[in-house]
């Protein structure tokens, strides 16, 4: 069985290393483009080797549902936002 995700409202796509905080957000999808581990945090510390709270390997994706808080990555990083 195949099954296309599609978004309810709208997509955002942003490349940065943070990510603000949005109420509407529904799922967040967050993609390592780089050759290298990244790191991510789930607050407004950066993130680093030492402080983070998921670690996403090179050109892996990782998605986090019901997540309408802020994000940093470690480097800069692709995200996804599902309104």
């Amino acid at each position: 069985m195949n099954v296309r995700e599609t978004p309810s409202n709208a997509t955002t796509v942003t490349t940065a290393a943070g990510l603000s905080a949005n109420v509407d957000r529904k799922k967040l999808k967050i993609t390592n483009t780089g050759a290298t581990i990244l790191y991510v945090n789930f607050s407004g510390t950066a993130a680093t080797a030492s402080v983070f709270d998921e670690q996403i390997a090179s050109k892996a994706t990782l998605t986090v549902e019901n997540y309408v808080g802020e994000c940093t990555a470690s480097a800069s990083i692709r995200y996804v936002e599902f309104t």
